[in-house]
């Protein structure tokens, strides 16, 4: 006999259609960027009508910063645990040093789609007050985080928290944008030697590499 296939709440419908109108619009985004990603093209490689499209985002603003918010927290959720929950300085930089590295082309994507939000952002008011106030969270959190790795290695840095928050994130994705630019004037081994720079010379000033 077969099994009934257990029917989904409207709750979990209404997430489950939100997730595929997500998934088709970071494709689309990342490939033609938020000009030319359109609603209807977005809804219909997602398996539904424009209609439901409207029903769960308040517009195509609001689907970008759902989309970004999502992108955003996923690239610095690891580099808060690897701050928090590694057991010294030196090792805590190993780690920090191989996720932005590893990032390059694991999500190639979502920099081309935190680039596109940022660009949009200059040219709109509105949505850069919005996506300011998504990386000003995210840099808040990052900064505490710099703070507890300060503390945990027992190294007074001259640069603060605040200020290496902001180096990280945007020398980070620089760093790997331009890889992804030109892979072969910026290889991975040059993206390497940067990343060990900063996050040796500036992050944890004074912990001695083998």
């Amino acid at each position: 006999m077969a099994a009934v296939k257990k029917r989904l709440t409207r709750e979990q419908s209404k997430t489950l259609t939100q997730e595929k109108i997500l998934a088709a619009a970071a494709k689309a985004f990342a490939r033609l960027g938020f000009a030319g990603a359109a609603v209807d093209d977005i809804a219909e490689k997602a398996g539904f009508s424009r209609g439901a499209f409207y029903s769960n985002f308040e517009s195509k603003d609001d689907l970008f910063l759902k989309l970004i918010e999502r992108q955003v927290r996923y690239l610095t959720d690891d580099a808060h645990a690897i701050i928090i929950d590694s057991p010294s300085g030196e090792e805590t930089l190993d780690r920090l040093r191989n996720f932005y590295i590893t990032m390059r082309s694991q999500d190639r994507d979502a920099f081309l789609l935190i680039t596109e939000a940022q660009l949009y952002a200059v040219r709109n008011v509105r949505f850069r007050a919005k996506l300011a106030s998504i990386f000003r969270r995210v840099h808040d959190e990052l900064a505490a985080s710099l703070q507890h790795l300060h503390q945990q290695s027992g190294i007074e840095n001259p640069v603060s928290a605040e200020i290496l928050s902001y180096i990280g994130l945007a020398l980070a994705q620089g760093l790997i944008l331009y890889s992804m630019m030109d892979s072969k004037t910026y290889p991975e081994e040059m993206l390497s030697r940067a990343s060990e720079l900063v996050f040796d010379r500036m992050m944890l000033p004074g912990i001695d590499k083998q």
